[in-house]
């Protein structure tokens, strides 16, 4: 029973109010939040997974990219650079739609690739997932560029290229960035089994053994998509930060215009 459930969020309430984290507003906004967006997930899934219409699967994945790009440029990213909403956009799409393509026709051999039982849920984890990493890489090389200015115009000004000056930068965020979804493929399985696809099968009576081949395949498929959408972020950010005259553009990044969070609620 969801209401039971959703008693235990009591406690959470009383400990936040008792130590002074003034979070309960928080938690029971996330909680209503919670609930009515997947009342309405529910409502719009049903259709959408029953029908082999592509433009109504398309449209529902596209629905999730472009949540996930708001959700990268205005709550989690911390700066922002010039276009940084286009060079995010055609990262994930592209990273999400070609690594989804693979991994349904070639490794869960889905016909069509794009079949809504498999193409919904697993374009959701994949978008997901990228979206995190691409947040924390692209907060970790912005705030480096602007932290080592000064020694980056002094290499340029010296004769480096913009590769040289910024690689060990694009190196270390993309290394922050891939750095969770590397330890989730490193601890599935023997520290956590992972909700969503496993355990829904499991309680669901899958075979325990086509169930964590199932996940494995969607473990690899995520992390392959993180890896990809990074990489072509941080190279976008790069070319962009780097003018023609070898001149670098502290001036085209700033604060990012952040939504209200809760706590402002």
């Amino acid at each position: 029973n969801v209401a039971v459930a959703g008693s235990f969020l009591i406690s959470s309430c009383l400990l936040s109010l008792r130590l002074g984290l003034k979070l309960e507003t928080a938690v029971i906004v996330a909680a209503i939040r919670c609930s009515v967006q997947l009342t309405i997930l529910a409502g719009i899934l049903k259709p959408v997974l029953e029908t082999d219409n592509p433009l109504i699967i398309f449209g529902m994945g596209l629905f999730q990219l472009l949540l996930s790009f708001g959700e990268i440029m205005y709550i989690r990213a911390s700066k922002v650079h010039r276009h940084m909403i286009w060079t995010v956009a055609i990262s994930n799409t592209a990273s999400v739609l070609v690594i989804i393509f693979l991994g349904n026709q070639f490794s869960l051999r889905t016909s069509p690739w794009y079949a809504p039982r498999e193409f919904v849920p697993i374009f959701g984890m994949i978008t997901g997932n990228a979206m995190t990493s691409v947040a924390v890489t692209m907060n970790t090389f912005l705030q480096m560029v602007v932290d080592r200015k000064d020694m980056i115009e002094m290499y340029l000004s010296y004769g480096a290229s913009g590769w040289e000056c910024l690689q060990p930068i694009v190196v270390h965020s993309l290394g922050m960035g891939l750095l969770p979804s590397i330890n989730q493929m490193a601890i599935t399985g023997l520290v956590t089994i992972p909700g969503g696809l496993l355990t829904g099968q499991l309680l669901a009576g899958a075979d325990p053994y086509n169930a964590t081949r199932y996940q494995q395949i969607i473990m690899f498929m995520m992390n392959s998509a993180c890896t990809l959408a990074c990489v072509m972020t941080a190279m976008f950010a790069s070319v962009i930060l780097i003018d023609d005259h070898c001149r670098l553009r502290v001036d085209l990044i700033s604060k990012s215009n952040k939504l209200p969070s809760f706590k402002d609620l």
